[in-house]
């Protein structure tokens, strides 16, 4: 019996990628000494407990952040809260160096600062607002 010969493969080209250092942003550096403070805060609500903090948190929500009764400055009112049944949807334009984030019933649209390190900036340079979706009233969505 004759062996087959396997048929010859293609080459795959090769193409060469860059690595390089990954650099990462934490909430302090992005909102300031204040941030942590905020989060445990907000974690500590969460869990049922009082707050530590001088100001109550309260949830990052756009009407909230319009709303002239909330203190005129206030961390939470720079830090987003975290959602309790969903993600908040993020997305990267490779293309024109964007960062999107979804929260809510807006998009924001953030400008990385800095080449290297691409961090992003406290308040975004754009803000969408769409309109609820019909399920949106189900899942306690905005």
């Amino acid at each position: 019996m004759a062996a087959i010969e396997p048929e010859p493969q293609s080459q795959r080209k090769w193409v060469p990628a860059t690595v390089g250092i990954c650099h990462w942003q934490t909430a302090t550096d992005r909102f300031g000494p204040e941030a942590k403070a905020a989060i445990r805060d907000r974690e500590r609500v969460a869990l049922g407990l009082h707050p530590l903090g001088h100001d109550s948190p309260f949830l990052w929500a756009p009407e909230i952040l319009d709303d002239e009764n909330v203190v005129s400055y206030s961390i939470h009112k720079i830090v987003p809260a975290p959602q309790c049944y969903r993600n908040n949807l993020t997305a990267l334009s490779q293309a024109y160096n964007l960062y999107f984030v979804a929260y809510q019933s807006q998009i924001f649209v953030y400008v990385p600062r800095s080449i290297a390190r691409q961090r992003l900036p406290r308040h975004p340079d754009c803000r969408l607002r769409c309109e609820p979706s019909s399920v949106a009233p189900y899942i306690g969505g905005k």
